[in-house]
């Protein structure tokens, strides 16, 4: 267990998102799509002869054309190499309750981390649009994010130390924040498996 949280504390201090748009993350809706944007699956993420690769659920550091195995930081953040998925979780505004009707999502996500996904450990990070100020936003982030954590813990049982949260703020918006459509994919929570 202490593994699962100095990997999720690299992964959130250490290792830089990479930058993906509306296009290149997933946004599923049922448990079995779930499930299947969350499986590891082996990748590979190398540029001459440098970058990343995933093999059995395994992360390896690729250096001059050689795998090394990371240990202790099962994740890295390399161009599609870890499993991550988007959720449009609505929520009141200004607020981090949860609006009911983002309960069905919401439980599609239980049902995936009880049943196909009970071996994973997820990062749960919280995104806002750019309305109002940075700082607010990053401690809204947060509180959203933990709303989402709470949820999954109440109704689903999910064991607390399979789930992290992150708050992201603003910055990492996957759509322009000049229209109402590109904000509200930028208010999200995405889901992020490390383990």
């Amino acid at each position: 267990m202490r593994n699962l949280w100095i990997s999720m504390v690299m992964f959130a201090l250490i290792v830089p998102p990479a930058s993906l748009t509306a296009e290149e993350i997933a946004f599923p809706k049922s448990q079995e799509e779930i499930v299947r944007s969350l499986r590891f699956s082996d990748k590979r993420s190398v540029k001459n002869g440098n970058g990343y690769e995933v093999k059995s659920g395994k992360v390896y550091k690729v250096i001059n054309g050689r795998s090394y195995r990371i240990r202790g930081m099962n994740v890295v953040s390399a161009s599609g190499i870890i499993p991550r998925i988007g959720a449009l979780i609505h929520f009141d505004f200004d607020s981090a309750e949860i609006l009911p009707y983002s309960y069905p999502l919401l439980n599609e996500f239980g049902r995936a981390l009880k049943g196909g996904l009970s071996d994973a450990a997820v990062i749960i990070a919280g995104h806002t649009d750019n309305i109002g100020a940075k700082e607010y936003n990053q401690k809204l982030s947060e509180d959203r994010a933990r709303s989402v954590k709470n949820y999954l813990l109440t109704h689903y049982g999910i064991d607390s130390s399979r789930m992290a949260i992150k708050d992201c703020g603003e910055t990492k918006p996957i759509a322009s924040n000049d229209t109402d459509g590109g904000r509200l994919k930028n208010r999200r929570v995405e889901f992020i498996r490390v383990e």
